[in-house]
């Protein structure tokens, strides 16, 4: 039965599809749904989201329990996901200091496996970047992510793992070859190669968990990788490719050894549906380019024209103000905002003085607190730029205007998790201050790592903190997981030296 299943997904198995009238928000235990999509559908897409999370969980137990809910903005086709991520993609998630988010393809016309194909994937790939301490390598990550993602429900209603994805096939043959290639990358590409990156690795994962005596050896793949060993000593634990190409040829040739798990449609809890508003529709493609602070100048003039077409949302003149804020930052920092414009000086985070006007961002993030005057990230953001203001002028000494930024900040801290960047700037108050932080900032700023462990950012400025207060074994941990991650190796590397 379950071989029958795996060969049903090559033929589309297409279901009727009424015009959504609206687009929906749809909120559940651990998700929030941006579509449009029927009502019916939406919560049906909730629960099966919840229950795929159920899913790995069991599979993938978790370390951490992440503080924040993934939001899911869903279109019906691949060209605005394309345009904005500026490669052809069906889904791209990522974990912001800001929000956790993804951008994916979902439409019901299609069957089973390729209507929940890219939400899965967003799924998997957030639960595994964000409920370890430990960081994995890309193709480790691609690899798990794409493997879960092809999950089915089989005809006795529970899920069925290992069913090939007939919809992005990995092109040419498994070689062993082309499994060292992949295993070597120590960046997820962001080029041509990231397509072919993905299926390789991918079908290598596969091929892996096709024989439990693998598993031992991923365990300890991910030791050696996470303590900074080179991409070369992860080749050399995994060892003899043979075994592994052979049974990924077995796949391809339709011969995929399927594994029933006896978890199903789960998950019964509420979920809260409403209507979307136009401005919250509008916000979706341009809030992920400047997520993605890849067209700082672009996307700041889109959304000032935003700003004119709905004066009166918070959420948009939040995004204008940060978006300026970016282009502000972008003066000092170039392209390359590592830290999100928090530089590094002396093993702690800091905010360096800027050299362009923050005039607009200041007036956008107070428009938006006249509108909402609890809009988190507008006061967030509010307290950002009055920080920076007071470092760029100098003005060490004024005691007050740091604690202006903190009162401010007060209200996040309640739940650091949900407001993590809030945590970072208010422990930061006090590093630019000079003075030693009190333990309630020290712990908000581990509940916020906690959290939000797939948030580099976050990972980095908790593992200085620790090195400052000298518990330089832990945080030698958090920095030696970053030791392969190319944008984080070199700061990485500084701080690991202050530990000592």
């Amino acid at each position: 039965m379950l071989l029958r299943l795996a060969l049903l997904v090559i033929a589309l198995s297409f279901s009727s599809q009424a015009r959504a009238s609206e687009w929906l928000r749809a909120e559940s235990e651990h998700f929030v749904i941006h579509a449009d999509l029927e009502e019916e559908d939406i919560r049906q897409l909730a629960v099966r989201l919840e229950s795929f999370l159920i899913l790995l969980e069991r599979q993938l137990p978790h370390q951490l329990v992440r503080a924040r809910k993934h939001h899911l903005f869903l279109d019906s086709h691949d060209g605005r996901i394309s345009s904005v991520t500026r490669r052809h993609l069906g889904g791209y998630a990522n974990s912001w200091p800001e929000i956790d988010a993804s951008f994916s393809v979902f439409s019901t016309r299609y069957g089973d496996q390729f209507r929940h194909l890219h939400v899965s994937d967003a799924v998997a790939s957030l639960h595994w970047s964000g409920s370890f301490v430990r960081p994995s390598a890309p193709w480790l990550s691609h690899g798990l992510t794409g493997y879960f993602s092809t999950a089915m429900l089989g005809n006795d209603g529970k899920f069925v793992l290992g069913v090939p994805d007939v919809w992005y096939p990995m092109t040419g043959k498994p070689t062993k070859r082309r499994f060292r290639d992949v295993m070597l990358v120590r960046a997820h590409p962001t080029d041509a190669s990231y397509d072919d990156f993905k299926r390789t690795s991918r079908e290598l994962v596969r091929g892996l968990l096709s024989d439990p005596a693998n598993d031992a050896k991923i365990e300890k793949y991910l030791q050696t990788y996470v303590g900074g060993g080179s991409m070369e000593d992860g080749v050399e634990i995994i060892g003899d490719l043979a075994p592994i190409v052979k049974s990924a040829r077995a796949i391809a040739r339709g011969r995929p050894k399927l594994h029933a798990v006896p978890i199903g449609l789960d998950w019964s809890g509420p979920v809260d549906v409403r209507p979307m508003g136009e401005d919250e529709i509008a916000l979706v493609d341009i809030r992920f380019r400047r997520l993605l602070d890849q067209q700082r100048e672009d996307v700041a003039r889109d959304l000032a024209r935003l700003t004119e077409r709905f004066p009166e949302s918070a959420d948009v003149w939040y995004e204008y103000g940060a978006a300026e804020f970016a282009r502000y930052e972008g003066g000092l920092y170039g392209p390359d905002r590592v830290f999100r414009g928090l530089g590094y000086a002396g093993g702690v985070i800091v905010v360096t003085a800027r050299k362009s006007s923050d005039e607009s961002a200041w007036r956008a993030a107070n428009r938006a607190l006249e509108i909402d005057p609890d809009h988190a990230q507008a006061r967030r953001l509010k307290a950002e730029i009055m920080l920076a203001r007071q470092v760029r002028n100098g003005d060490f000494d004024d005691a007050q205007g740091f604690e202006d930024v903190r009162t401010l900040l007060a209200p996040l801290l309640v739940e650091p998790g949900l407001h993590p960047l809030a945590a970072a700037l208010n422990y930061e108050t006090y590093i630019e201050q000079d003075i030693a932080p009190p333990q309630d900032a020290f712990d908000a700023l581990g509940r916020a790592f906690i959290g939000n462990a797939g948030v580099e950012e976050l990972r980095y400025a908790y593992a200085v903190a620790l090195a400052r207060r000298g518990e330089a074994k832990l945080a030698r941990t958090l920095l030696e997981s970053m030791l392969n991650n190319p944008d984080y190796r070199e700061a990485a590397e500084r701080a690991l030296q202050q530990s000592q």
